[in-house]
């Protein structure tokens, strides 16, 4: 099935079609109609009841992230980066870059070969990032260098303008480099937070949600109010389109047995 997400915007625009059909509108139903399991009918009331689960659960879901939130900000702040991980004027003269520099270093040479690459604004890294450490751990290191062609060669592709060189840094730039690494690998050993019991419900109730999401997608909706319960998880997971699409198929589906029946 394809992924496809539906938009608010896209199920608004789909109301005059159902309507057309003869179907109620999605915003008279969901401003009308009853959805929860106790006013439903017996033919959705299963349905409705995992909708009205899915949704404590989501609402447990919220408020368990946002303590999760609050404990691992106090934890961060308890544990402030230490001032070797920040960049230092001297260590791009040593050979030192974060990935970002070295990034951005390669795009400029490519609009200098002639190659059109959008110029964003860019963002001088404050310290040494997981990745910039993980670069730095390496014998050699990545820089980027641009390749000079005889007059009478040209590159064979658009952009091949750069090329990678792997250097063996220089003691300086060792030494710093190690001092970065020691202060990033003691920063996380104390930082880290150790698991709780919180951690562990709030993996409970992720796996509840989707183990929800997953059972209402495949519990097909037989009435009207149906719809539109699986209308709202649909708007409530629109990042997701299997949900969305799922009750766009059916709604069709519904709105075509309508009109059969009329």
């Amino acid at each position: 099935m394809t992924n496809t997400t539906l938009s608010r915007r896209r199920l608004l625009a789909s109301v005059p079609a159902v309507a057309a059909a003869g179907v109620p509108s999605l915003a008279t139903a969901l401003g009308g109609l009853p959805t929860g399991a106790a006013a439903s009918s017996d033919a959705d009331a299963h349905l409705l009841a995992l909708v009205d689960e899915y949704f404590a659960a989501n609402a447990e879901y919220d408020r368990l992230w946002a303590a999760w939130k609050e404990a691992h900000s106090k934890h961060e702040a308890s544990h402030p980066m230490p001032d070797a991980l920040l960049v230092r004027p001297e260590d791009e003269a040593f050979g030192i870059q974060t990935s970002a520099r070295r990034h951005y270093a390669a795009e400029e040479m490519m609009r200098e070969g002639g190659l059109t690459v959008a110029k964003n604004e860019q963002i001088k890294p404050s310290h040494y990032d997981h990745i910039s450490v993980a670069d730095l751990r390496e014998p050699k290191w990545l820089t980027v260098t641009k390749l000079d062609f005889p007059p009478d060669v040209g590159p064979w592709y658009a952009g091949g303008f750069v090329g990678a060189r792997y250097v063996i840094p220089s003691p300086q730039a060792r030494a710093r480099a190690d001092e970065i690494i020691a202060a990033y690998d003691e920063w996380r050993r104390a930082s880290k937070r150790p698991e709780s019991s919180e951690d562990n419900t709030l993996e409970v109730t992720v796996e509840e949600l989707n183990d929800l999401r997953n059972e209402i997608e495949d519990t097909p909706a037989l009435t009207f109010a149906g719809l539109v319960a699986k209308a709202r998880v649909a708007i409530e997971c629109e990042e997701d389109g299997e949900e969305a699409w799922s009750f766009a198929e059916e709604l069709v589906d519904f709105a075509a047995s309508q009109a059969a029946a009329g």
